[in-house]
């Protein structure tokens, strides 16, 4: 079991390389926080260090805006991906009909002695409704691994400490369409820092549930002013050592995606786990035993 459940984790890390991140110590934070409050890296709202970062009037709110108006009358979105983490390096495709179906290719390649390019890892996303797989095949991982979420069966299991419905927002992906709205109502508040161009940096602080405890993490995410949408996240782990980074562009919108296209069949011979029995069975095995 212990196995089966390391394995998941990998899995998970793997696909989802920008969630259940280790983080660094509250500490650290705090240290981080009481050092940008000296050197004025987090400008106020109406200061001058805000007039210097070139942020003007832009806000959080007025990005959410952003977003939802360049997505009123989109049904379908798609968009180029970069990823990087402790996993490798990788690209691939990201597309969406929203709300209800998401899917993400990434492709990780290497070149052997003889420069012929090889296929290091290929992770798949998808969320169709209510259910999720997440699949990671290829020469760089130990075990091909395909799994099988259903969140309103996950929704229903026991969750005395809060950890399954941690685990929740984490495997499912966030609405990359509109990033701030959907961190905001999950609780995470994102700061402007500064403004380059288009592109804004915002910040924000993170706390993660752990069988360790709370423990914080840190995000940095770049949105354009014009139309809202998320062109980079990085977040960062212990030490603020880059544990992910994933960058999007080339954005296409109504291009006539269907449902069809968002069907998944595992790979021949590629053993499907249920995450929601997996996560039963380890609750089983905590349970102290019984007199």
């Amino acid at each position: 079991m212990a196995r089966t459940m390391t394995l998941t984790v990998v899995a998970v890390v793997a696909i989802l390389a920008c969630c259940l991140l280790a983080a660094e110590s509250a500490a650290q934070v705090e240290e981080g926080k009481a050092a940008g409050a000296k050197k004025g890296s987090a400008p106020k709202e109406g200061s001058a260090e805000k007039a210097e970062s070139g942020l003007g009037d832009v806000t959080v709110e007025s990005l959410i805006a952003a977003a939802k108006k360049t997505m009123a009358e989109v049904k379908d979105v798609s968009a180029k991906v970069k990823a990087s983490g402790t996993q490798g390096s990788g690209t691939g495709t990201m597309k969406a009909i929203r709300p209800d179906y998401v899917a993400m290719d990434i492709v990780s390649k290497t070149k052997d002695q003889d420069g012929k390019e090889k296929i290091l890892t290929s992770m798949r996303y998808r969320q169709i409704k209510k259910v999720i797989y997440m699949e990671m095949t290829g020469e760089g991982v130990r075990r091909s691994t395909v799994i099988k979420v259903d969140l309103d069966e996950l929704a229903k299991l026991k969750d005395p400490s809060g950890m399954v419905s941690e685990m929740a927002k984490k495997i499912k992906r966030p609405d990359f369409t509109n990033v701030l709205e959907d961190a905001k109502d999950n609780g995470v508040q994102y700061k402007a820092i500064k403004a380059d161009g288009d592109l804004v940096t915002l910040e924000a602080a993170k706390i993660q549930k752990t069988p360790m405890g709370d423990v914080p993490t840190r995000s940095v995410i770049t949105i354009s002013k014009k139309d809202g949408l998320l062109r980079s996240m990085k977040e960062y782990g212990p030490g603020g050592d880059l544990a992910s980074d994933f960058e999007f562009s080339d954005y296409k919108f109504n291009t006539g995606l269907k449902p069809e296209d968002f069907a998944y069949t595992p790979p021949p011979g590629v053993p499907v786990q249920d995450f929601v029995q997996m996560i039963k069975q380890m609750q089983e095995m905590m349970q102290p035993p019984q007199e």
